[in-house]
C-alpha cells in the first residue's frame, strides 16, 4: 500500500509542494461560499471585510510566488493592467460625482473584483487543480442548496425564506438565487462527464448537478429562463467531448423533467397558503432526483472504466449521439414552433411585452410562462441618457439610483440600472467601456487559447466550461444587477484567471527568469506598498462605519446616547457618505428630537444635493414647525428631484391645509410602502413575512 492510499501526511505535503496553488485557491473558494450563504456579500458588512482578507491573501501569495512573478505571461499582466485601469478610474469618478459614498462604493466593488482576478491569475494552474477547485466549488454550492431548502422545509416561519413569493434565500435576492446555483451547475456536469474523475466523484458531482439545477429553477426567474439556454448551447460549442457531456445531460435533463412539477409549485403554493406542503414536495423530489443521479453517474463512471470501446466503435457511437441529438433539437425547434407560432412575430410580441412595463404577476401557473413585462426597459433608458450626458468620463460609479427616480417611468427605485455594460458606460463613461471591454477581451483571447491549444484534454475541457460560466453571468448581468453581488461576480473573475493559465508548466514556471527576480521583487515593493495601504484604507473605513450603524440602528432604542456616539464615528470613518446621517435623522424622528432630525438631514444633503429623502424629512419637519414657506420650496426641490414620489403631494396638501403630515406618520408610510414591495408586512421592528 503506498503512500497515497495510507493518507500519509507526508504524501499530502508533497501534493500541495508540487501544486501550492491549491492552498489560497481554495481559501478564496471559501470566501465566496461564506458570501453565497450570506446575502450574496451584498452588503458592506460582508463584501469589505471579505474583500480584506483577500487582499491580505493576495499579498501572502505575492511574496510565496515571488520567483514565480517574472514568468507571468504577457496576456495575464494586460489583463490584471486593464482591470487595475478601470478600477483606478471608478476611483477617480469619485471626484465627479454627485453621490460620492455610492461611487466610493462602487469604486471597492472594482477594487474587490480587481484583488481575486489577480489573485488567481499570478499563480501557474494546473488542468487537475482548476478541476479540483471548479469540482469542490461545485460540490459546496450542492450542499448549501440542499441544506436551504431542507431548512426551508422544516421552518416554522417558510414564508421568510421568500420574497414577493419567490424563494430568495441564501443569496437575499430571488434572480441572484437562480444565478448563484447555475454559475456552479455547468461545472458539476463537466467534472461529471470525465473519465479522468474517479467514478464515486462522478456520482456525486451528477447528483449535485440536479440539486444545483433545481434550486436554480426554484425562483423562477425569467432571466434565468433566457440566460440558461443560450449557456446550455454554448456548454456544447465550448466543451469537447460532446458525446461524454450528452451522456450525462441526458439523466440530468430526465430527473429535471420529473422533479420540474413539485419544484415549480411551491411558487404557486406561495400565494394560496400551501408553501409548507409545497415546499416539502420539492425537498423530497430534489433528495430522490439526486439519488438517483448519483446512482447513474456512478454507474456510468464505472461502466466507462471497465469495459473498453475500440476507436472505430467509439466513433460510430458519437455520430449515433450526435444525431440523436440534432434530431432532439430539431423536434424541439418543430415543438417551440407549434407553441408559439411565427418566430418572428413571437420575438416582436416579446420585445413590445418587455417595453411595456411591469405587468401584474397572474395568480395561478408557473411564472416562467408569464410575459416579460418589466420596469428594466425603463432603468435601460435612464441608464443610456446618463451615458449621453456625460458620454467620456460618465455620471460616476454607481451614480443611477437618484438619476432614476428623477426622471423614471415607474413607480421602482432600484440602485443599478441591472444591465451591466449600461452600468459600465453610464458610471465610467466611453473611458470605463474600452478599460473593461478590454479586460474582457484579453481573458477571453486567453482561455480560448487554452480551451483551443493546450494538450491536456482535460484543461481544454475546464476552459471550455469557464466560458460558458462567463457565457451565463454575462447573458443574465445584461438583465440584472449581478455586479454588485461578490458572490456571483467574483467567482467568474477567479475561474477567468485559471482559464488563463491552465496551460502553466509549472517546472518552466519556477525556473523561468530567476535571474531578473529580484529586480522585480524591488519594483513590485516599491509599487505595491503605496496601493496596498490605500486600498486597505479604501475597504476597511466604509466597513468599520458599516458596523457603526448597523450597530446603531440595533441599540438607539435602549441606548441612544451610544447609538449617536456610533453614528458620529461612521460619519468620520466613510466621510463621502450620507448614509449616517440619514440613519441619524430617522432615529431621531422616532425619539421626537426635531433639532437632532434637521441638523442630521442637512449633513445628509451637504454630502448629496441630490438625497430627495433627506428633503422631503426637511420639508416635514418645516410643516410640523409651522414654516410654511421653506416647507413648499423644499417640496419645489423634492419634486424636481424625485417627480413621482407620491408622498410629496400628501406633505404639500397637510402643510396647505394647517393640518401638516407629522415625521411619525412619514416614516410609516415609507416602511409600509418598502415592506409591501417585498411581499411582507410592517411591524414595529421593520418588514416581516406574512
Amino acid at each position: 500500500m503506498n503512500e497515497a492510499q495510507t493518507g500519509s501526511p507526508k504524501w499530502l505535503a508533497s501534493a500541495l509542494a508540487r501544486n501550492p496553488e491549491v492552498i489560497p485557491g481554495g481559501i478564496a473558494v471559501a470566501v465566496f461560499v461564506l458570501w453565497a450563504i450570506f446575502d450574496g456579500g451584498v452588503s458592506p458588512t460582508k463584501s469589505w471585510p471579505g474583500a480584506l482578507f483577500l487582499l491580505g491573501l493576495l499579498v501572502a501569495t505575492l511574496f510565496g510566488y515571488r520567483r514565480h512573478l517574472p514568468a507571468i505571461p504577457a496576456p495575464a499582466l494586460w489583463a490584471i493592467g486593464l482591470l487595475a485601469g478601470f478600477a483606478a478610474w471608478n476611483f477617480l469618478s469619485i471626484t465627479w460625482a454627485d453621490d460620492q459614498g455610492a461611487a466610493w462604493d462602487g469604486a471597492n466593488r472594482c477594487l474587490l473584483y480587481l484583488t481575486v482576478f489577480g489573485l488567481f491569475a499570478l499563480m501557474p494552474w494546473s488542468a487537475r487543480t482548476g478541476a479540483l477547485l471548479l469540482g469542490a466549488y461545485a460540490v459546496v454550492m450542492a450542499a448549501v442548496a440542499a441544506i436551504t431548502l431542507l431548512g426551508a422545509a422544516a421552518s416554522a416561519q417558510p414564508y421568510s425564506y421568500l420574497i414577493s413569493n419567490r424563494f430568495a434565500l441564501p443569496a437575499g435576492y430571488y434572480n441572484a438565487n437562480a444565478a448563484l446555483f447555475t454559475l456552479a451547475f455547468f461545472p458539476a456536469v463537466l467534472l461529471a462527464s470525465r473519465r479522468e474523475v474517479p467514478w464515486q466523484l462522478r456520482g456525486l458531482l451528477l447528483a449535485s448537478a440536479g440539486v444545483l439545477f433545481d434550486f436554480a429553477l426554484l425562483p423562477q426567474s425569467r432571466g434565468w429562463l433566457i440566460a440558461a439556454p443560450v449557456a446550455l448551447i454554448a456548454y456544447l460549442v465550448f466543451v469537447p467531448d460532446r458525446v461524454r457531456s450528452l451522456i450525462v445531460l441526458t439523466p440530468l435533463a430526465v430527473v429535471a423533467a420529473l422533479t420540474a412539477s413539485p419544484i415549480l409549485d411551491v411558487f404557486n403554493s406561495a400565494g394560496t397558503g400551501g408553501l409548507e406542503s409545497a415546499l416539502n414536495g420539492a425537498r423530497n423530489a430534489m433528495l430522490i432526483g439526486a439519488a438517483a443521479l448519483f446512482l447513474v453517474g456512478a454507474l456510468i463512471g464505472l461502466t466507462e472504466r471497465r469495459v473498453q470501446i475500440s476507436e472505430a466503435s467509439a466513433r460510430i457511437g458519437a455520430r449515433a449521439i450526435g444525431g440523436l441529438a440534432w434530431l432532439a433539437a430539431l423536434a424541439g425547434l418543430i415543438a417551440a414552433i407549434a407553441v408559439i407560432g411565427n418566430p418572428v412575430s413571437w420575438v416582436g410580441d416579446r420585445w413590445h411585452d418587455f417595453k411595456s412595463g411591469h405587468s401584474e404577476p397572474v395568480a395561478q401557473g408557473s411564472r416562467l410562462g408569464q410575459g416579460l413585462g418589466s420596469n428594466r426597459y425603463d432603468f435601460w433608458r435612464v441608464a443610456a441618457d446618463e451615458f449621453k450626458g456625460a458620454p467620456v468620463i460618465g455620471a460616476g460609479s454607481d451614480n443611477f439610483a437618484e438619476a432614476y427616480v428623477q426622471d423614471r417611468h415607474s413607480d421602482e427605485e432600484p440602485t443599478f440600472p441591472h444591465n451591466l455594460s449600461l452600468e459600465v458606460i453610464a458610471g465610467t463613461g466611453t473611458i470605463g467601456g474600452l478599460l473593461f471591454g478590454g479586460f474582457l477581451v484579453v481573458t477571453l483571447v486567453g482561455v480560448g487559447r487554452v480551451r483551443l491549444g493546450a494538450e491536456d484534454p482535460m484543461a481544454r475541457g475546464v476552459a471550455g466550461v469557464i466560458a460558458v460560466v462567463f457565457v451565463y453571468w454575462f447573458v443574465h448581468s445584461i438583465g440584472d444587477w449581478f455586479w454588485a453581488f461578490p458572490a456571483l461576480s467574483a467567482p467568474v473573475f477567479a475561474w477567468l484567471a485559471i482559464g488563463m493559465r491552465l496551460d502553466a508548466d509549472h517546472a518552466t514556471v519556477a525556473k523561468a527568469r530567476r535571474a531578473k527576480a529580484r529586480g522585480w521583487n524591488l519594483a513590485i515593493a516599491a509599487g505595491s506598498v503605496a496601493a496596498l495601504l490605500f486600498a486597505t484604507a479604501s475597504l476597511a473605513l466604509p466597513w468599520i462605519a458599516a458596523i457603526d450603524v448597523n450597530k446603531a440602528e440595533a441599540i438607539w432604542g435602549s441606548n441612544p446616547g451610544a447609538a449617536f456616539d456610533r453614528l458620529d464615528r461612521a460619519r468620520n470613518l466613510n466621510f463621502l457618505s450620507a448614509q449616517p446621517d440619514l440613519v441619524e435623522g430617522g432615529i431621531a424622528v422616532r425619539l421626537g428630537e426635531n433639532r437632532r432630525v434637521r441638523a442630521s438631514f442637512e449633513r445628509a444633503l451637504e454630502r448629496d444635493p441630490r438625497n430627495w429623502y433627506a428633503e422631503i424629512e426637511l420639508a416635514t419637519l418645516d410643516g410640523v414647525e409651522g414654516d410654511k414657506q421653506s416647507a413648499l420650496a423644499r417640496l419645489d426641490r423634492v419634486a424636481v428631484l424625485n417627480p413621482r414620489e407620491p408622498l410629496t403631494e400628501t406633505v404639500r396638501q397637510g402643510v396647505l391645509s394647517g393640518k401638516p403630515v407629522t415625521l411619525d406618520q412619514l416614516s410609516t408610510d415609507f416602511l409600509d410602502r418598502y415592506c409591501r414591495q417585498l411581499g411582507r408586512t410592517a411591524g414595529p421592528n421593520g418588514c416581516r413575512s406574512s
